[in-house]
């Protein structure tokens, strides 16, 4: 059984389904919402179609063991760099690649950047150069993606949304920075949003980096002619001439928009010259754009997560903004609710249900625990109490007719802590405000008290001097000296 969309004028729509009839067995989907495991979203106010990949990347995640891994923002760590050294070569390598499913997985994630997600075409692309002999650092690299597209896998490609039809392109390369200078060619082109995408490893060796942008630019022209004459089949009339490309090297814009023979490029292929024809009658244009607006550096190179999540989103890679969609992804389960199921055949007393950190153990001769378990679980209390405990609760709740209460562990221990924290900064609060206060009584007292001992002894020095001065002290002065005196005339 083969699925196919249909698009057609109303008028001529009947016509062709008869048609088709009459040769195959037809059966009507009405209108489409699922295609080759992509869902599609009409948005007919905003005028913008949506693809989705979302169930087929968790259901390789779920295949691989992959869905509880812990997510990243990149789909390449930006400090690893793949090459063929880091092949298996030791024997302890060899057999340890050989219990991981490197070639397996990676296909099954092949179909990801073909459809929907061009953030991780440069990744994939890279992967696919080692499936013959990989190494524990590719394996853990193909572990990040899937890291990656666990916490991205609500993303959505989404088309038109313009006033005007607009073809497109952006061409990029890495030029050099390859060890062996084997460049690799980029492009994307763009209606609103990515329609068509590449990166491709080039077999020839680039001497310059100009020269490796023209390969690019090569490569972006003969894209862009057969997407004109498609676009011009179906919408005779709609896209006009020019087809811009933008490209961040003006050494390859020069050399594409002159044929003349130089020294520095006569050793280019002639067949890298495609691009001047086209430019030359006016079919083409390029046109510099600088490289932080390149949509097609994120095919090129791996980037940090801002600067990727940007051109993702001029790419036209968007999340889930409908209700249900975000109540589809809230409702997705965490690594410790799975920790709580048990296995239906396991011999283990079902009184004593296994601890939260511990994880289920699979036997051969078992069904696996994560082919069984649905996508999307809601745990409740009930079911992970005991059995004797489960059916006293069940019929207290018929009895009462109570709803079952749904308690996740692990938001119970964090709001404990975070009122814990709260109550604890509050305290610390009022008991630093209480010891500033108090310290600052204390020197106001402290301060009180030595001004008045200042002011008392100052008032107790006059006063006995005007005692003094009534009792004739200063007198008694002058008497002494007197004294002094008659004493010294007596002698």
């Amino acid at each position: 059984m083969d699925n196919m969309g249909l698009k057609a004028n109303k008028k001529y729509m009947p016509h062709l389904i008869a048609a088709l009839r009459s040769r195959f067995e037809l059966s009507e989907g009405g209108q489409i919402h699922y295609l080759l495991g992509m869902h599609i979203t009409r948005d007919r106010e905003k005028r913008t179609i949506s693809f989705s990949q979302s169930a087929y990347i968790n259901c390789i995640l779920t295949r691989y063991r992959f869905d509880e891994i812990r997510t990243v923002t990149t789909p390449m760590d930006l400090n690893v760099a793949l090459s063929k050294e880091q092949c298996a070569t030791l024997e302890r390598q060899q057999e340890e690649m050989k219990n991981k499913p490197y070639r397996e997985a990676l296909g099954a994630l092949m179909y990801a950047p073909v459809g929907t997600r061009p953030d991780i075409t440069y990744t994939v692309s890279t992967l696919a150069k080692f499936p013959q002999n990989p190494g524990p650092t590719h394996w853990t690299a193909l572990k990040h993606v899937f890291a990656y597209l666990r916490g991205t896998q609500h993303y959505t490609l989404t088309l038109g949304g313009i006033s005007s039809l607009i073809l497109t392109g952006y061409c990029n390369s890495d030029g050099t920075s390859n060890p062996d200078r084997h460049p690799i060619a980029a492009y994307v082109f763009t209606i609103g949003g990515a329609i068509s995408w590449s990166s491709k490893r080039q077999d020839i060796v680039c001497l310059s980096t100009t020269k490796a942008k023209y390969i690019a630019l090569t490569h972006a022209a003969k894209e862009a002619i057969w997407l004109h004459h498609l676009l011009n089949k179906v919408f005779p009339k709609w896209f006009k001439l020019p087809i811009t490309v933008y490209s961040d090297n003006q050494g390859a814009i020069a050399l594409s928009k002159d044929d003349r023979f130089h020294t520095r490029t006569k050793h280019i292929d002639i067949r890298f010259h495609f691009v001047w024809q086209y430019v030359e009658d006016g079919t083409l244009s390029i046109t510099y754009l600088p490289t932080d607006r390149m949509l097609a550096d994120a095919l090129t190179k791996a980037l940090a997560g801002p600067q990727l999540t940007k051109l993702a989103g001029a790419i036209g890679l968007q999340t889930y903004k409908t209700q249900a969609n975000c109540a589809f992804l809230v409702s997705m389960p965490s690594r410790p609710t799975r920790r709580y199921q048990q296995s239906t055949q396991s011999s283990r007393n079902a009184s004593s249900p296994p601890p939260y950190n511990r994880r289920p153990r699979h036997r051969n001769n078992q069904t696996s625990l994560r082919e069984d378990r649905p996508l999307i679980q809601r745990l409740t209390l009930l079911n992970r109490l005991p059995n004797p405990t489960r059916e006293s609760v069940r019929r207290s709740t018929e009895t009462t007719g109570l709803a079952h209460i749904s308690i996740s562990p692990v938001k119970v221990m964090c709001r404990i802590a975070y009122t814990a924290l709260v109550i604890f900064t509050i305290t610390s609060l009022i008991g630093m405000h209480i010891f500033v206060v108090t310290q600052f009584v204390a020197l106001m007292n402290r301060f009180l008290q030595d001004a008045n001992l200042r002011h008392n002894e100052d008032y107790g020095w006059s006063t006995t001097t005007n005692n003094r001065s009534n009792n004739n002290n200063a007198g008694g002065w002058g008497d002494f000296s007197a004294g002094w005196g008659t004493t010294n005339d007596s002698n």
